[in-house]
């Protein structure tokens, strides 16, 4: 871990005030976080007894890598014993921003995984035997950055019952709050970093741990995650709670049941030995004080359930291609009816009365705006898809058969910095139809536009840039899927 991410030579209690990031197997995206402690003060639950050494039967068994997901899990058995699912992280690329999601025209929410994503049970990684094949997820709603657990929906499996199968083996959050600074957890997973095992062959690692507080905790992206932390010593291999065990169970045991209080989210790795990951979401305030003297881990463990049915979850169906989601439309063929539809004089079009610096490549791709091209347009046409939220931005090229030119956007990246032609002329979005003509710049300064009865000039590209004095409007998609433009305050 890099020095930015963790303190050296410090006190354990004072190490914990440096880097805390994500857990999962490649770049993640779900958040990191620290911890208040117990809101209520800590209590007890009755009968909590303390996790054998060595590893339970139940929870060996349970354990999984999630393989096409390079994180770990837990697998999920029906009231028969029936493997059904598996519970994991969504930041082990369920994400909303790690992988799209797109709403098919039957209603169904779509994400595109190339590989069959299997939960895969067994002692080391080269005997690895695939306890069910995860074909639907149910993750956190979209906008939700509360949590990170999600459910893998095995083939065939209803939503349901997976669902309700993991709540039976998941202690509920006001048992969580009940739980006492001190009770003995375990963990078993597939950390990457695990220095003692010389085999060259990965294996399953256990992880005793004891509990130190609950509560919600913030990241530097935003995120505001309420987890279990624990805390811990590396293990007979070195390994602590570290990348790739995301989405591992934590659990105790009262009486003779084991019980899960959440899937692993975060760490701190104190003893700073662990590779990092570029680009990791960092704990933005620091976990709870430890008093244990053997500690070189600190671990948070996500709790909260999302379901569709209370409206906290999303339904999520895997397919390997876009061309299996229903009605999904690709972009080469937005812009292929982008440009019919500016051909068609009774086809209304929308025309953005003012100047703008086209977020795109250089091969007119769509993009998303973090990176101008730096490509100036005056009075560019805008294509808006409601039904697959896209915008299609348009401008003259001299080049093109048609002398035009298309960027394509997903709706919820799309936005453009609009500048006013002049102090009298703000920036607006204006109706026409056409038919357009093509006008050249035999000077070869600009790109030439296109004209129509009802509007003109369209589309011109030049190395003119806008009057930055006269002020900026932004253009959105707003919640009802139609354009808006937005004036911005100087």
């Amino acid at each position: 871990m890099s020095e930015q991410l963790a303190v050296r030579g410090l006190s354990q209690a004072a190490a914990l005030f440096g880097g805390i990031v994500v857990l999962g197997g490649g770049p993640a995206t779900a958040s990191a976080e620290a911890a208040s402690p117990f809101e209520n003060g800590p209590g007890n639950i009755a009968g909590l007894a303390s996790v054998p050494k060595a590893i339970t039967s139940d929870q060996a068994s349970d354990a999984a890598y999630m393989n096409g997901l390079d994180c770990s899990g837990g697998i999920i058995h029906a009231k028969n014993g029936r493997d059904i699912g598996a519970v994991t992280a969504e930041h082990c690329g369920l994400t909303e921003e790690s992988n799209e999601r797109i709403l098919g025209s039957n209603g169904k929410t779509y994400i595109v995984q190339p590989n069959l994503v299997k939960a895969q049970t067994g002692p080391t990684m080269d005997g690895l035997k695939t306890a069910v094949a995860i074909h639907r997820y149910i993750v956190p709603k979209n906008g939700n950055n509360t949590r990170d657990l999600a459910l893998g929906i095995g083939k065939g499996e209803k939503v349901s019952e997976v669902l309700a199968s993991y709540r039976r083996s998941a202690l509920r959050e006001s048992k969580l709050r009940k739980l006492k600074i001190g009770d003995k957890v375990t963990m078993i997973g597939w950390p990457s970093y695990a220095p003692g095992n010389t085999t060259g062959i990965d294996r399953r690692e256990e992880l005793n741990m004891t509990v130190r507080a609950l509560g919600q905790t913030t990241t530097t992206l935003g995120k505001k995650l309420n987890v279990v932390w624990t805390e811990g010593p590396p293990n007979k291999d070195g390994a602590i709670c570290s990348f790739r065990s995301s989405g591992s169970e934590g659990r105790v045991k009262i009486g003779r049941k084991e019980w899960s209080i959440g899937i692993l989210s975060v760490f701190n790795d104190l003893s700073g030995s662990t590779p990092g990951y570029p680009g990791a979401d960092i704990i933005s305030t620091p976990p709870p004080k430890l008093n244990g003297s053997n500690t070189s881990g600190v671990c948070g463990f996500s709790y909260r359930v999302s379901s569709p049915e209370n409206g906290t979850g999303l339904v999520l169906n895997a397919v390997r291609s876009f061309d299996k989601i229903p009605g999904y439309v690709t972009p080469e063929e937005a812009k292929a009816t982008a440009r019919a539809q500016f051909k068609d004089p009774t086809y209304p079009k929308t025309i953005l009365n003012g100047v703008i610096n086209l977020p795109i490549e250089a091969g007119g791709g769509g993009k998303n705006n973090s990176t101008p091209y730096g490509i100036w347009v005056s009075n560019p046409v805008l294509f808006h898809d409601v039904k697959n939220e896209t915008t299609i931005v348009g401008w003259a090229d001299p080049q093109d058969p048609d002398h035009l030119k298309f960027a394509y956007f997903k709706d919820k990246n799309f936005w453009l910095a609009a500048y006013p032609h002049s102090s009298t002329d703000p920036v607006k979005l204006e109706q026409s139809t056409g038919p357009y003509e093509y006008t050249g710049d035999p000077s070869g300064q600009t790109s030439g536009n296109f004209v129509a009865p009802d509007r003109g000039p369209i589309g011109k590209q030049s190395p003119d840039q806008p009057d930055f004095a006269d002020g900026t409007s932004t253009v959105r998609v707003k919640k009802g899927g139609d354009l808006t433009v937005q004036p911005n305050k100087k």
